[in-house]
């Protein structure tokens, strides 16, 4: 059994409401498992996970369209009462074991519950309709209200003793049931009070997976195997969707309310994996992989209202990796290293219907990911350990977006977040160690290349994408263990750098268009742990 509480402090402040650390976060919860052995061949597993969380508001930053802050160093404006958020999880395990002699059988069952609320400031996306009759108030918000059921199913049966030949074989199923409930309201900016619903949608969603899968490892030599493996995959979905207020009627055009019927839909996806491996040596090894994947589709929302098309369908990849495992010199460096390309099709797009009155996904355009990663440690001396790692990649499409996709992209364009470059370098340094007491220091510098943001919006004049620059990030700790108690003292990012991990628009906010994410500014702390 074990518990925990933790508290993460704010560190952006919401100039609107005067309140400092608004992103500040409190987590809660605790684990239990229990293991009863039946017999020497029948055991039985279960476990239980609860988690709170709750956020205060949200980190985001108000900039302009070159990432500059507008308030001041990480400032936002954000209407009193929004941005805050909540989030529960529990999950509930069990896992039985038999040994059947010939084989092992194992059947895995999961009931998870997922709760999640927020109230959103949509003021720059939806203010305008709430400026309108019958409101006359210059803010909007979004209170979201998103709960999940999930149960799952999975049966193995492995093989047992045979060193030429391993298999493995089973069924997996899951049910997901979220009956997701979202509102926008009209809201005085002063106080955030609301004065009015603009729209109310309740989508209820289900999804079920039905999946036979089964590997085979086939060791020719000691030195050479191959594995073998696919899994078949058949989806089940169903959507329905109820909206009323009176964007319904000004916005979707429809009488409120507006009513979309259950759509269901199926899905089937295949996927393999063929992994070669040769070890050249008990020091050296090489290897080969070969797959695929797959994101499921789903039914498209509002289809029955305005005559879209009801679905679309998986998008798939197809994975090649060639990589090496190496330990040299006695064992004091070890070298990880791949190669890959990804080809990605069917992409899963938002695109408008003829009239321009609604918007669905649709399957189209491709892309391609390829690069190298390594990741190499050595300890020249016994005292001293040095890592590295890096990553070269280039990912982007092979095929222009649909003509009437809500994003522009171009063949030749960076997919989001993609960095050309990533790299991490990291040193430990033994400085005592006499009887109980060691004391080291040591730090790590991470590097993160330029990238750019979602592909620029249609709704933007001209069409304009976010690029983040790189930034470096230096950590710095230093260490005493003393038998049981060791006392850390820690300073991360220290060089306080402002690094840019994501952002967007906001929306048609003339005073603070766009908002970004950093990370975490310099934070210093000292850590005290005894094992027991």
């Amino acid at each position: 059994m074990s518990a925990f509480k933790r508290h993460d402090g704010g560190y952006v402040d919401n100039i609107t409401t005067a309140r400092d650390d608004v992103n500040a976060s409190s987590t809660e919860g605790g684990r239990f498992a229990a293991l009863w052995k039946l017999s020497d061949s029948v055991s039985l597993k279960i476990s239980a996970l609860v988690q709170d969380t709750h956020g205060d508001g949200s980190a985001a930053v108000d900039t302009n369209a070159q990432l500059q802050p507008l308030l001041g160093d990480l400032k936002q404006a954000r209407l009193p009462g929004t941005e805050g958020y909540s989030s529960k999880v529990r999950l509930y395990t069990a896992k039985l074991d038999i040994h059947l002699g010939w084989a092992d059988f194992a059947s895995i069952s999961s009931l998870g519950t997922s709760d999640y609320s927020q109230i959103a400031d949509i003021t720059g996306t939806t203010g305008a309709f709430a400026e309108a009759d019958p409101f006359h108030v210059a803010g909007a918000t979004e209170p979201n209200i998103f709960h999940t059921d999930k149960l799952t199913q999975e049966f193995r049966l492995s093989s047992v003793g045979n060193e030429r030949l391993e298999w493995l074989t089973g069924l997996f199923y899951t049910h997901e049931y979220s009956p997701s409930h979202e509102i926008n309201l009209a809201n005085e900016v002063t106080t955030g009070a609301p004065v009015g619903v603009l729209l109310d949608y309740y989508y209820p969603t289900t999804v079920a997976e039905y999946s036979a899968f089964g590997d085979l490892t086939l060791h020719f030599t000691n030195q050479f195997d191959v594995q073998l493996g696919g899994r078949e995959s058949v989806i089940r979905q169903s959507y329905r969707e109820t909206d009323t207020g009176p964007l319904v009627d000004t916005y979707y055009l429809v009488p409120s309310p507006a009513i979309t019927p259950t759509e269901r839909t199926d899905s089937s996806a295949f996927t393999y994996l063929v992994t070669p491996r040769f070890r050249v040596s008990s020091d050296l090894m090489l290897y080969a992989r070969f797959a695929s994947g797959y994101r499921v589709g789903s039914p498209n929302a509002t289809a029955a209202l305005f005559n879209l098309p009801p679905k679309y369908d998986p998008d798939k990849t197809n994975n090649y990796e060639l990589g090496i495992k190496t330990e040299l010199l006695d064992h004091r460096l070890s070298i990880d290293a791949s190669a890959y390309y990804i080809d990605w099709k069917h992409i899963q797009v938002y695109v408008f219907n003829q009239s321009f009155t609604a918007s669905y996904i649709t399957n189209g355009g491709t892309a391609s990911s390829r690069g190298l990663e390594a990741s190499v440690q050595w300890r020249p001396i016994e005292t001293l350990k040095v890592a590295l790692s890096t990553a070269l990649n280039d990912a982007k499409l092979t095929e222009d977006l649909p003509a009437a996709a809500l994003a522009v992209g171009n063949d030749g364009d960076h997919l989001p977040y993609s960095s050309r470059f990533t790299g991490t370098f990291s040193a430990d340094q033994t400085l005592i160690r006499a009887g109980s007491l060691t004391g080291y220091i040591g730090g790590s510098l991470s590097y993160v290349g330029a990238r750019e943001g979602e592909f620029a919006s249609v709704f933007t004049t001209p069409p304009q994408r976010l690029e983040f620059p790189a930034y470096a990030r230096i950590d710095l700790h230093a260490a005493v263990a003393i038998g049981s108690w060791n006392a850390n003292i820690f300073v991360n990012n220290a060089a306080n750098r402002r690094g840019v991990v994501g952002g967007a628009s906001n929306g048609t906010n003339a005073e603070s268009p766009y908002y970004v994410y950093y990370i975490q500014p310099r934070t210093v702390g000292l850590s005290l742990t005894k094992e027991f």
